[in-house]
């Protein structure tokens, strides 16, 4: 009477696509981490000057301890912090990046201007290096 359609897609395949936890939750995970920090740091500062407070049981582990524990597990997501290899990625892609945005922030009536300019010092470069070659 109903018919159940039920679909298997591979698993490696799956897995290429997707990606990790702490790169689709980055915004909602550094969020948790924020607070739990917050909770811990208003403790801190609302018992500074009672240091009677601030080292019973009672309150410390539930407002000091356990709020950096459990931002330290929140830290630990999978693809929440770049692996060396994506930074020395980005870096190497980055070289010129100020320069990039200087220029794609610039009008275009102001960019052109300065673009003929960089051409007119590379082709004043390569002259001079042409010179020096037939010396």
């Amino acid at each position: 009477m109903h018919d159940i359609n039920i679909f298997f897609t591979d698993g490696a395949q799956y897995k290429k696509n997707s990606q990790p936890f702490g790169r689709t939750h980055a915004i909602a995970i550094l969020l948790l981490i924020s607070l739990f920090l917050m909770v811990r740091e208003i403790f801190s500062v609302a018992t500074v000057s009672d240091s009677r407070k601030q080292n019973t049981e009672h309150f410390w582990y539930p407002l000091l301890a356990v709020p950096e524990i459990i931002a330290v597990v929140l830290y630990s997501a999978p693809g929440l912090v770049p692996t060396r290899h994506e930074l020395d990625l980005s870096q190497g892609q980055s070289a010129n990046w100020g320069e990039q945005v200087a220029l794609q922030t610039q009008p275009q009536q102001l960019r052109q201007p300065q673009q003929h300019q960089y051409q007119h010092q590379h082709q004043q470069h390569q002259h001079q290096q042409q010179k020096f070659a037939n010396v």
